[in-house]
Parts: C-alpha cells; structure tokens; sequence
C-alpha cells in the first residue's frame, strides 16, 4: 500500500493487526453474521434471503469505489507551500527516437516540436562560473529543505506519481530490459546536429537523461542513449542476482560499447551501480576489486580518448535505501524518517576509484552530490520537488531540474 502508518512494520506490530482482525471476525460473527442468519423473513424465503446477499455486495462495493477514487489521488494539505524548482523550459521541443526499437520510424510525436539542425551551441557564460553559481544556488535549496523537513503541499510530483516517474528511455525501450540484448538505435534531440552526446551504462546513468536531454534540445546537440538495467556499461561479467549468470548482459555489454564508438560522440557519459554488481565466475559469484573495475573502465575508456572523445564520470546519485514515497505518506509533517545520511547514500569509496580512473584516463570526473545533499544528510525533497523513484534512483521531474547543473558540466567538458 502507498499509505500506511508507517514504512516498515514490525513483526510484532504485524502480529498485532493479525490478532485484531482475528478478534473483530468473532465479534461480528457472533454479534451480526448468526443473528441475521437466523431471522425468520430470511430463513422462510430463498428469494430474501438472494436480495439481501445482492444487497450487501452491492454496498461493499459500492464502498470500495469511494474509498478508491477518495485514495486516488490525495491531497497533501499540510499548510506548508516550498519555493518551486522550475522544470526545464525546453521539455516540450524534444525529438522521440529516431528509429524505435523496433526499427519503424518514429518521426516526431504528437504536440511536439522537431529540433532543427543547427551547428551546436554554447553560451556566452563560463561554464565553470556558470555551474559554480548553480550549485551555491541548490546548496540553499537543499539546506532549507532540510531545515523545514515537512511535505509540502505543492509537491511534485504527486506522491501517488512519484514510483512511477521514470524517465522515457524506459518507455521507448531504449533503457535495454531483462532478457533482451539487442542495443536499439536511440536517438534523442538534435539528430543532424555535428555534436553527439552519448549515454551509456546501466540505469544509474540513464537516469540523468532528462537533464541531458533538456540541455541537448537547448543547444542543438545528438544525443544517443546506450544502457541496460541491472548492466555495467564495461567489458565485466556480472551476475544477475547472486550466484546467477546473466548471459544477455554479457552478450549486450560488447554491441554497446562498440555502438558508442561507432557513434564518433563529443562526449560520453559513463555511469554504473558498482555496488549491485558480482563478477560472474561460472556459476559463482565473486567480488569486484577496485583494480577490475578500474580495468574495465579503462579498457572503454581508452579508445574512446584516442578518437577523440571526452569522457565525463559522473558520480552516482544518492541511495535512499527505502520506498520514499511511502515513508513520505507516513511522516508528512515530519519528513526526517525519511532522510537519508550521506554517510548511506553516497558510496565515497565508488567515488574515489572514478577519479582515479578519470586520471589515469584524463577523463572528467564531477561529484553531484552537493545537487542532493549537505555536508551530512540528503534530503528526500528539495524545494517543492520529490526527489527519488526508488530506493535506488531518482525521478525524471527531480532530475529535468539538474538542467541548469548539467548543462555547464557538458559545456565544460566540451571545451576541454
């Protein structure tokens, strides 16, 4: 269930509820079930005793619809209303894939308007000075989030949205799914444009995709989407869950990386969930060690520097570690049992290899940890923006608000 009362109930606190229901079932047999059973007008008439079943089904029904649509869509009214994080102006000119996964034509959906080429475009602004007053600005935010740790009433999305805020690659298949290895042509913004952006790695990369999309769209540039849940976007065997093998990502991992290359990107974005993963070992699971995974990451990086290409790791968004929205529905005028600690939701360690990798690379590496979080605790609103899906991603409408944040990243890089 969405609401509850709280989050995760015990075992006793389960018990309880079970000993209950228990109870009242006896009370209500003994006190209404017999003695209606029992009546005379129903025990000398079939017919009656029909009409008054139909009766009370009819009724309890017709309370479960109300009880439905009244759940449906709740309001949050608690008083409070955040400063709002606009969305990214550019939201509403984005171009769907190119060529589906299927390999029709897609064209340009419906109510949207198709990107016309043009020579990619920067601004006048330094990027670096331009990111810089960025982050200060959502180092505020994110402060006083924490500071008022109370749901407002102008949230977004929705909580009954936000388990379902995914970003389009999902979609459009171009998040590759279980079970499937075949790397679909995806192609989003500007598809003519000389300046190619690529995403690839697994769904931890591809949640940023609203916020590269958005400044793709801005400045005229290709982007091209390149991942695959529960799949590192590097040449390493993983397991798919414990000791299981996971053959279509060891099939995948190859045709993406030499999709990427083939694509001749400006720039690509590798990111993965290091702490999902086990080296596949036959049928066994093994630990990853950090000189592996740094291998990995350099035997992508590598050739994709020698044509080139710049390489931007990004630092993985924070973990929640719980079903927010759930635990939001639960604590709505205190949000704290929601919050998570940096030292849980950011992996530090993850973070201090990609920079190692990023110089041994001569990559670029950016920690967005200040886009979520203090010094010590990462919020699980910022403004009046939910920020998580899960437990172990971000939503796409917290995530079109890092626009102003990732764009001057991506100018920076590209003038490296």
């Amino acid at each position: 269930m969405l609401f509850r009362s709280t989050p995760h109930a015990s075992a006793g606190q389960r018990a309880a509820v079970v000993a209950a229901s228990l109870v009242l079932a006896h009370v209500t047999t003994l006190l209404i079930e017999r003695p209606v059973r029992s009546m005379r007008v129903l025990t000398a008439s079939n017919g009656h005793s029909l009409l008054v079943g139909a009766a009370c089904i009819i009724t309890s029904l017709s309370a479960a619809s109300v009880v439905a649509v009244a759940t449906r869509h709740p309001t949050v009214d608690t008083g409070y209303v955040a400063p709002t994080i606009p969305s990214a102006t550019t939201a509403a000119t984005t171009v769907p894939p190119t060529v589906s996964p299927t390999g029709s034509n897609v064209g340009t959906a419906a109510g949207t308007t198709a990107v016309s080429s043009s020579t990619a475009t920067t601004t006048t602004l330094d990027p670096i000075e331009a990111l810089s007053a960025a982050e200060a600005d959502r180092a505020q935010l994110v402060a006083a989030s924490v500071a008022y740790p109370i749901v407002p009433s102008n949230v977004e999305p929705p909580l009954e949205r936000q388990a379902s805020d995914r970003p389009v690659v999902y979609a459009d298949g171009c998040l590759v799914g279980y079970g499937r290895q075949r790397v679909p042509p995806c192609v989003y913004g500007d598809a003519n444009s000389p300046t190619t952006i690529a995403l690839l790695g697994d769904s931890h990369v591809a949640q940023w995709f609203p916020a590269v999309l958005a400044a793709a769209v801005e400045h005229h540039w290709r982007l091209v989407v390149v991942t695959k849940m529960g799949c590192p976007g590097l040449p390493l065997p993983v397991t798919y869950d414990h000791d299981v093998p996971y053959p279509d990502c060891t099939a995948w991992q190859p045709a993406a990386i030499e999709r990427v290359l083939s694509e001749h990107p400006a720039i690509v974005i590798m990111g993965n969930w290091r702490a999902k993963y086990s080296l596949d070992l036959g049928g066994k699971s093994g630990y990853i060690t950090d000189q592996r995974w740094t291998s990995a990451y350099t035997d992508v990086i590598t050739p994709l520097r020698a044509a080139g290409t710049r390489v931007l790791l990004l630092s993985d968004a924070p973990i929640a570690r719980m079903q927010v929205d759930q635990c939001l529905s639960a604590h709505l005028r205190n949000t704290a049992p929601c919050t998570t600690s940096v030292e849980m939701a950011i992996d530090q360690h993850a973070n201090d290899v990609l920079r190692e990798v990023a110089q041994r690379t001569g990559s670029t590496f950016h920690d967005t940890a200040s886009w979520f979080c203090t010094a010590t605790v990462c919020p699980p609103i910022v403004g009046n923006i939910a920020v998580y899906l899960n437990d172990n991603h971000i939503n796409a409408t917290y995530a079109e608000t890092l626009t102003p944040l990732m764009e001057p990243v991506l100018e920076a890089v590209l003038r490296t």
